[in-house]
């Protein structure tokens, strides 16, 4: 037998519910092997510490909530790792794709954009320099009397 078969049996063994056989196997391997003697012997001690405790007194019907709540957490399970799974593709490629389609509509959008010289070609940027760098208030009364003039 090896450490690793009998680590995995070794509480079905202190608990003899092991066929004979195994149960001969478990003991000629914790008889030679010293780590399995002592990993043994510990989980003994622990069990006796746990003896002395007093067993609790579940509450009334408390198996029977308990097997009632099992169930349902069984029955209720959201999604299945291959419905996550598919949910985040579907969820990738979507991003993608609009990250795609912006990224292509803005290219074809910019492409018909006039330039910022054909924007301001055609205005008549002297008239509106009209301001002199005096104050705004003198600026407005030239305006006024200038408008006020030509009535």
């Amino acid at each position: 037998m090896q450490c690793k078969q009998f680590k995995k049996k070794l509480s079905a063994f202190q608990d003899n519910r092991l066929p004979q056989d195994q149960m001969e196997a478990m003991a000629s391997h914790r008889q030679s092997c010293v780590e399995c003697r002592e990993m043994a012997e510990a989980l003994e001690s622990v069990w006796k510490m746990l003896s002395i405790l007093p067993e609790p007194d579940p509450e009334p019907y408390f198996y029977t909530r308990l097997k009632a709540r099992m169930e349902i957490d069984e029955t209720s399970k959201p999604f299945s790792w291959i419905q996550r799974a598919f949910v985040s593709a579907i969820a990738t490629v979507t991003l993608a794709l609009g990250i795609f389609i912006g990224g292509m509509t803005g290219r074809f959008s910019r492409t018909s954009w006039p330039s910022t010289d054909d924007l301001f070609y055609e205005l008549p940027l002297e008239e509106l320099n009209v301001l002199s760098e005096s104050s705004y208030a003198s600026d407005y009364f030239e305006i006024f009397d200038q408008e006020g003039a030509v009535e």
